[in-house]
């Protein structure tokens, strides 16, 4: 954002943003927390991002003790990570220190919409390790292009034109897919055996290929591992790791080996790991690492001639899902067995 990378049209002004004439920038501060409270005694109180909206924030807290304070039609922009995020304060308001107030002198929307445009930079523009922030200093000197009131006005009108023509567009596609709904579903789930099906169909050698059952394809060692007083550090996965039909993992981080207290199977990063606890969730996932899962996920080692991506894929097929729903036990905690993939 450095002046250099700016245009300024002919008759515009290359201004900043704290520059008297353009705005004030009013920090946020936190009060004490025991000024808080959730029975709307005192000013609705904004810390940060969490409490925006699409236009306006949403109140969840008050403070009866502002430290710090927004003005109605001031714009509220999220300081501290994530950065660069804006709303208007639709009344007079507390900030926190999450949130900074820019009180704009010249055309309100003109400078809403320009840090708007700027919301991605402003974003990557963070300093600090553990929460990003950007400085008083860092707004200030932000520079804008300024024309004269009546071109702000035709840009901000120009913008909310577009705006809204985007608005219409975005709910009809939500109509369009919510009519579609069933048919979205189906092919969701029944994707992959289409293409697969497509695959063979077109496949030059496919005369070639031996068929054979899904059990000729993986080994099913599930070694073991058994707790001990012995403490380090481990890679763990269980069920709520894994995410439903993608296999992605999910909220991981090692462990001790001192928290596990039961049995949990060892598994490789050549293996292909298949939750066999309610099944239906489709949890399939190939691990990037060595390490140890539950017992309710099969640990499958493909054979030398079967890829392993091709297998996840498979055991995630409908084909397979519908299979093994069919031989489930139990009613609460419903499981297969390996004998069914086999």
């Amino acid at each position: 954002m450095s002046q250099e990378e700016i245009i300024v049209p002919k008759g515009w002004e290359l201004k900043k943003l704290g520059d008297p004439d353009v705005s004030e920038i009013i920090m946020g501060q936190s009060p004490p927390s025991s000024t808080y409270n959730t029975e709307q005694n005192g000013l609705p109180f904004f810390q940060g991002k969490k409490d925006f909206g699409d236009k306006f924030p949403t109140t969840r807290t008050w403070c009866n003790k502002p430290k710090k304070i927004a003005k109605k039609g001031d714009i509220l922009i999220s300081v501290r990570a994530p950065v660069g995020s804006t709303n208007w304060a639709k009344e007079e308001c507390c900030i926190g220190r999450g949130l900074s107030a820019i009180r704009v002198k010249i055309e309100p929307e003109y400078v809403y919409y320009f840090i708007k445009s700027l919301e991605y930079k402003l974003s990557k523009s963070g300093t600090g390790s553990v929460f990003n922030s950007i400085s008083k200093d860092f707004l200030f000197q932000i520079q804008i292009q300024v024309p004269d009131t009546s071109t702000q006005k035709q840009i901000v009108a120009k913008l909310d034109h577009i705006l809204g023509e985007l608005k219409v567009k975005k709910k009809e596609i939500l109509s369009l897919i919510e009519q579609n709904k069933e048919r979205i579903d189906f092919f969701e789930k029944n994707w992959m055996s289409y293409v697969i099906d497509r695959e063979i169909e077109q496949h030059p050698q496919r005369n070639e290929w031996v068929e054979t059952s899904l059990g000729e394809t993986f080994d099913d060692f599930n070694q073991k591992w058994l707790p001990s007083t012995k403490n380090e550090i481990v890679n763990y996965i269980g069920l709520e790791n894994i995410e439903s039909n993608t296999g992605k993992l999910v909220n991981f981080t090692p462990t001790e080996s001192s928290k596990i207290k039961s049995s949990k199977t060892i598994f490789t990063k050549n293996e292909v790991l298949y939750g066999k606890l309610r099944p239906y969730l489709n949890k399939v996932h190939l691990p990037e690492f060595d390490g140890m899962c539950s017992t309710d996920i099969l640990s499958l080692t493909p054979k030398s001639n079967i890829d392993r991506q091709f297998l996840a894929y498979f055991l995630r097929s409908q084909l397979v899902l519908s299979h093994v729903n069919k031989s489930v036990h139990g009613t609460k905690m419903p499981r297969t067995k390996i004998q069914v993939l086999q």
